[in-house]
């Protein structure tokens, strides 16, 4: 049995946080672990509230999950505190395996899920290396790199200004540049992969940012003796949008 943990928040409308890593982890054959830190109030179209699961049954919850099971692919989402930050932390700087980091800053319309959110991510990021691989969309990087990102020029610029600060691993989402294609990149072992990828126009689209990182947690991990990381995010890419057409008839732009 392979193992998935999933450390985020609920979803009350299924589509995101820990109810669609639950069902990525079924549909790649993986039992899924769950750790909750926090409970939101929302449908596909907005947060209303949230309530942050407290430091000690939080706690309690990576102990129990880290010493009973052998885990084999770790995502990360709402992170809502910095304890809950050094927390994790402490449990995967040791960790061998592939862990992704979905640095969720705010929700797509507007809320915010903290008030310290880059110190919650310097806290998960601190002494981890490569194996961690942080995929913030292009909203998400411009917090993290205090820079004001427009076009491709920009990311390569904040990606380079970014390795010299961290040791970890960016993919970066580019569902949010207005383009007909979307343009994707990814910097692993001071090497960056550009991507471009057709835009599909969902009716329902809600968390599929969540599942692109969930999914690419187990692709890693399935490819971890034979890794190309062209064929991994491309393969990546094309399980969500068949994850997606099930739940839409889709209209590329063109």
């Amino acid at each position: 049995m392979k193992y998935f943990l999933s450390i985020a928040a609920s979803d009350s409308s299924g589509g995101a946080g820990i109810q669609q890593d639950n069902r990525i982890a079924l549909q790649k054959k993986y039992r899924a672990l769950n750790i909750l830190t926090a409970v939101t109030a929302q449908n596909y179209e907005k947060v209303i509230d949230t309530s942050v699961v407290n430091d000690d049954i939080f706690a309690k919850q990576m102990e129990i999950i880290f010493s009973s099971f052998i885990i084999n692919t770790i995502k990360i989402g709402v992170v809502s505190t910095i304890n809950q930050a050094k927390i994790i932390n402490n449990y995967i700087k040791n960790f061998k395996g592939f862990i992704v980091y979905d640095p969720v800053i705010k929700s797509s319309s507007g809320f915010d899920f903290s008030n310290n959110c880059i110190e919650i991510f310097n806290a998960i990021t601190d002494g981890l290396n490569d194996n961690l691989i942080v995929t913030p969309n292009i909203n998400e990087l411009e917090v993290i790199s205090d820079k004001s990102i427009v076009n491709k020029l920009d990311i390569l610029n904040v990606l380079s200004s970014l390795k010299t600060l961290y040791k970890c691993s960016f993919y970066i989402k580019g569902g949010h540049f207005l383009n007909e294609q979307i343009m994707e990149f990814f910097y692993y072992k001071n090497e960056i992969y550009e991507f471009s990828f057709p835009r599909y126009e969902w009716i329902y689209s809600h968390g599929t940012g969540c599942a692109f990182s969930s999914i690419l947690s187990i692709n890693l991990t399935n490819s971890l003796n034979k890794l190309n990381m062209s064929q991994i995010i491309n393969n990546s890419h094309n399980d969500l949008v068949n994850l997606f057409d099930d739940l839409n008839k889709k209209q590329a732009v063109t």
